[in-house]
């Protein structure tokens, strides 16, 4: 690999110190009013010889003494990190991981500080995806600037419309995600509900965005995608073909847009496993889809998405699809407005009478988030609340694993009920105090064999297993 190849890499070498750095992310937070910035560092150890003299990229002292693999090289590893924080304000410097010499011996063979700048870029290309949704909106020739500033999230989805091929609207977005105060039963005042709120039932279903992907198209045209989906769903034919005259009654013919419905593909009578199995399943291979309906409960523009306040759309939008219309595979959630914490409380009681999964709860002035990034510091309304029941019960820990999926090295205990199944249980603690436990988990590996654990889920399956278990703590054995 040439020196050459490197030009599109973030950043740049600060002159007469083996150092890089790549440019300084400045980025809305989620309020859309302060900044944030994040920015990437490598350095190698200062013991690692190279010429003191300043370097420039693509020089020959930069290929020479950093980019070919080095004598010593395994001594002196290049250590990388991040750094974050308010813009003008406090800025947290993480724990540095290192990089060592890779595929020694090998005609790709690379120093500490190529390994890490590969790293670095790849963590610097992860987080312009978080971001934006899509890196490319930044130019390689951005990455030589010392600071790249990001436009807000509504920009970004305002740069989709206005530059995306307009004959066929296939982009997804990212879905809103609901935080969850069902851990704060006692007190779910605790956040910020204001009343008069909006309440409503939660479907067990899978999540559901529907719209059409140009005016003119059959049904065929209308688009069904899940949550972080990247393809449309095959079949569900019914729903398609009764909502597809409502979508073009919406279709905004000013900016050539489709109206966007969020709902539940839900059906009455089967748990989330069964209607997951019959979603998630290949057309070819799945069984009849017609019971499937779609519970609709939101519906924006994306051109709008400073307009999107959830109660007024709902009055605007959704009306057209009342009950007058006959639906048999389309059904408009209903809400109510509550004055108080005691109603809303009487209402969640009455859910859980009724075996619901629990309600949604919304602000008036709430709106509905639209992003392209999988961030989820700005996907997460911190104005709609979801509240789920919740059953506790004591298990014995059988044995443990590790987290395979996110950030490695932290324990998950496994559980047996008293039907036999296993569930694995993620503990209710801190990163570090998790990582502790893996540890002495692998000194001794019956450390935690036997000990009483304190478990809760929602429910549990036909089959017996734990419904999203959540670990609480060990319990003291008499």
């Amino acid at each position: 690999m040439s020196s050459t190849d490197y030009d599109t890499y973030p950043g740049s070498l600060t002159k007469n110190k083996l150092s890089y750095h790549s440019p300084k992310i400045i980025y809305f937070a989620k309020n859309k009013k302060t900044k944030r910035q994040w920015q990437f560092f490598i350095q190698v150890f200062p013991d690692l010889k190279c010429s003191k003299s300043p370097i420039k990229l693509g020089s020959k002292a930069f290929t020479d003494r950093l980019w070919s693999p080095v004598k010593d090289g395994a001594k002196f590893p290049a250590k990388y990190w991040a750094e974050s924080g308010m813009v003008g304000g406090k800025i947290t410097h993480f724990t540095p991981s290192y990089a060592y010499r890779k595929n020694i011996g090998k005609a790709n063979e690379s120093n500490p500080f190529m390994t890490a700048l590969v790293i670095l870029r790849q963590k610097f290309i992860l987080k312009l995806r978080g971001l934006l949704g899509d890196e490319n909106l930044i130019s390689t020739k951005d990455f030589k600037n010392s600071e790249i500033h990001l436009p807000d999230v509504d920009k970004i989805v305002e740069y989709y419309i206005n530059n995306k091929d307009r004959t066929e609207d296939t982009l997804n977005l990212q879905a809103m995600k609901i935080r969850d105060i069902s851990q704060h039963q006692a007190n779910p005042e605790k956040y910020s509900i204001d009343f008069p709120a909006l309440i409503q039932i939660k479907y067990d279903g899978l999540f559901g965005c529907i719209f059409l992907s140009k005016k003119t198209g059959d049904y065929t045209s209308v688009q069904i995608y899940l949550r972080g989906g990247t393809v449309p769903l095959e079949g569900f034919n019914h729903i398609k073909k009764e909502i597809l005259p409502y979508l073009r009654k919406m279709w905004n013919n000013k900016k050539n847009i489709s109206l966007r419905v969020v709902g539940e593909l839900y059906t009455e009578g089967k748990t989330l496993q069964q209607i997951t199995s019959i979603v998630r399943t290949k057309l070819s291979n799945r069984e009849n889809d017609s019971c499937i309906k779609l519970f609709i409960f939101d519906g924006f523009y994306m051109h709008r998405p400073n307009d999107n306040n959830l109660y007024r759309w709902r009055n605007y939008c959704l009306p057209i699809f009342s009950d007058k219309n006959n639906f048999t595979s389309l059904i408009l959630v209903k809400y109510k407005i509550v004055d108080n914490s005691k109603n809303l409380r009487a209402f969640f009681k009455q859910s859980v009478l009724d075996k619901r999964e629990g309600i949604i709860v919304r602000n008036l002035d709430a709106k509905y988030i639209i992003s392209l990034s999988k961030n989820e510091s700005i996907i997460r309304s911190d104005r709609i609340y979801k509240w789920k029941p919740y059953q506790k019960d004591v298990y014995k820990i059988v044995s443990f694993t590790e987290q395979s999926k996110g950030k490695r090295g932290l324990i998950i205990f496994q559980v047996e009920t008293e039907d036999g199944v296993i569930a694995s249980v993620t503990p209710n603690e801190t990163e570090k105090t998790r990582r502790a436990w893996m540890k002495l988990a692998k000194i001794n590996k019956r450390h935690f064999t036997g000990k009483l654990y304190e478990v809760k889920y929602r429910q549990k399956s036909p089959d017996g297993s734990l419904m999203e278990p959540k670990g609480l703590g060990f319990i003291k054995s008499n």
